[in-house]
């Protein structure tokens, strides 16, 4: 019990370290000229901007912001609802290009699904099971595509739209992946990483599942109060040049910790699920959570969303049962302190 007990602590303040510098580095408008991002889940937010190149492989990713440059996209699902200055090329399980967004340069596209619904100004190559266009979408360049194609009335394509059998793709790894390999990935990584943490630590994965069950909205509010208060005061670590090294082992334990909280997330979902058929058995519990969330991930323009709040809720559960042990921590010392203060009290 001891031990265990010393494993969690030792993770705590790990995770902890991770979600401050993290979140820091997602709240802040600009970045670096050349970036590189890896995670179970890699969000550019509606507000953030990066300023060059981007490149992302994770199993959910979601640019609803502007990238000044390039973006090279290696997912599970990736959606794209912002502004791309230059060139997008991308291989997921499932690539949407909103209604919204705009892509100044060309698009090349492989997976197993790919809608269109926003505007690209050159060229769009794509090879994929599916390829939906919308009314929405805008064209002003060539259109070549190898796949079923469902072209709706009112899209708007300049350009000549033909189809290619041989159509190649490189994906950013110089590998041509296919997109249910990469979904396939990323399930079983997922899922061996909650199978370890399940059972290394089986009280407090079921706790963390209590918790995010039973009052949903506080959990979830903890998640969210993470997101946005922990960012400032890293920043303010940051600020200080003897806080930039401990922000950068921070960035590292983020990521660790927010894809540590998407792996509960599923896991108090499978829990909730089965409560509801009166079973109770944590492993079926973790497989149903983790199938569940890995079909509701495919569902065009809101399966990022749904993957952000399953990590958020995760996390929220997370934050929770580390104030509840710490408070009880504090309690038991203050009770031996009392024990000890009155026994020396004790006229011998």
């Amino acid at each position: 019990m001891a031990a265990e007990r010393s494993l969690f602590k030792s993770n705590v303040r790990t995770i902890t370290a991770v979600v401050v510098v993290v979140l820091l580095l997602a709240s802040i408008p600009g970045t670096a000229l050349a970036e590189t991002r890896t995670g179970g889940s890699v969000v550019v937010g509606a507000d953030e901007t990066v300023d060059g190149d981007l490149t992302v492989f994770a199993g959910s990713v979601v640019i609803d912001g502007t990238v000044e440059g390039n973006v090279q996209a290696v997912g599970g699902s990736v959606r794209i609802g912002g502004t791309v200055t230059g060139d997008v090329s991308v291989t997921a399980g499932s690539v949407v290009i909103g209604p919204n967004a705009t892509i100044e340069g060309s698009l090349q596209g492989a997976g197993g699904d790919v809608v269109i619904a926003g505007t690209i100004t050159d060229d769009v190559q794509v090879g994929a099971e599916t390829i939906t266009v919308t009314e929405t979408a805008v064209i002003n360049g060539e259109f070549t595509y190898d796949g079923s194609l469902d072209r709706a009335s009112g899209a708007s394509i300049a350009g000549t739209v033909s189809a290619d059998a041989d159509l190649g793709f490189d994906s950013p790894l110089d590998v041509s992946i296919p997109g249910w390999i990469i979904s396939a990935y990323a399930f079983m990584v997922g899922l061996l990483g909650a199978v370890v943490l399940l059972g290394l630590f089986p009280e407090f994965s079921r706790s963390v599942a209590s918790a995010a069950t039973d009052d949903p909205l506080r959990t979830g509010g903890a998640g969210v109060l993470a997101v946005v208060g922990i960012p400032v005061g890293l920043l303010v670590l940051v600020l200080t040049l003897v806080g930039i090294p401990l922000a950068l082992i921070g960035l590292f334990v983020y990521l660790i910790g927010l894809w540590v909280g998407s792996l509960y997330g599923r896991y108090a979902i499978g829990t909730f699920v089965l409560a509801q058929f009166e079973t109770d058995n944590r492993w079926l519990a973790l497989l149903a959570g983790f199938i569940l969330i890995a079909l509701l991930v495919r569902i065009p323009l809101v399966g990022g969303l749904i993957q952000l709040v399953v990590a958020v809720l995760g996390l929220g559960g997370v934050a929770v049962m580390m104030v509840r042990r710490y408070r009880a921590h504090r309690g038991e010392e203050n009770n031996d302190a009392y024990s000890s203060d009155q026994s020396e009290r004790v006229v011998p």
